[in-house]
């Protein structure tokens, strides 16, 4: 029997873990999900402390990580289910009377498997005084172009008389392990999965009319 080349084996082993894991699953959101309602929650309604590691300054994009470990909120489902879902809670100052436009940049899993795993957004936004202000859903689509790929959604919002706003952003959790896009390149498919963590982008801006 003729012996494989000793110079040929990282090449072997790399298609081996490749095809190991790229035909596999990272994460099992619906698994994922089963803990996270083992624990302790209710609507939200707590207002953290502003730090200088939960606010944003207006037009700046940061990158954070909604993860399991992460505070849980509850919130109404179909039929009076109770949703759980972990949430990040952010500051930023605005001007009353002014509109603002809440950007949130979801990013799928690094893992080498042809399923990736993104959280899908949803966002509350208070006042100074807890009253929860109206907002509007301006935009939710796949990026695009030279943008990183992910779930872009853009949320706005008038702040009134307040000055500060609170910002809670947490994961519809309501279809887990739901494809919402694919991508094909040299008929190789990955296939974009919801689930209830992971990175994010997120911005502030003011509207300029």
């Amino acid at each position: 029997m003729k012996k494989i080349s000793v110079k040929l084996l990282p090449f072997f082993v790399i298609l081996l873990m490749y095809t190991a894991t790229g035909c596999s699953k990272k994460q099992y959101p619906k698994a994922e999900y089963h803990k996270l309602t083992g624990r302790k929650a209710k609507l939200y309604t707590a207002q953290g402390i502003k730090t200088s590691s939960n606010t944003l300054p207006l037009g700046d994009k940061q990158k954070f990580t909604l993860t399991a470990t992460d505070s849980v909120l509850t919130y109404p489902g179909k039929s009076s289910e109770k949703i759980y879902s972990n949430y990040k809670e952010f500051f930023a100052d605005v001007v009353p009377g002014k509109n603002y436009k809440v950007s949130v940049h979801t990013l799928p899993d690094t893992h080498t498997s042809t399923y990736k795993y993104l959280f899908v957004s949803l966002a509350d936004i208070f006042d100074k005084q807890d009253k929860k202000l109206k907002i509007e859903i301006v935009e939710n689509r796949w990026a695009t172009g030279f943008e990183k790929p992910g779930l872009k959604r853009a949320f706005t919002f008038n702040s009134g008389e307040t000055d500060q706003v609170r910002i809670v952003i947490c994961a519809d959790n309501r279809e887990l392990d739901k494809k919402i896009f694919t991508f094909t390149m040299n008929f190789v498919s990955k296939k974009f999965m919801t689930a209830p963590t992971g990175d994010f982008y997120i911005t502030i801006e003011e509207i300029k009319e």
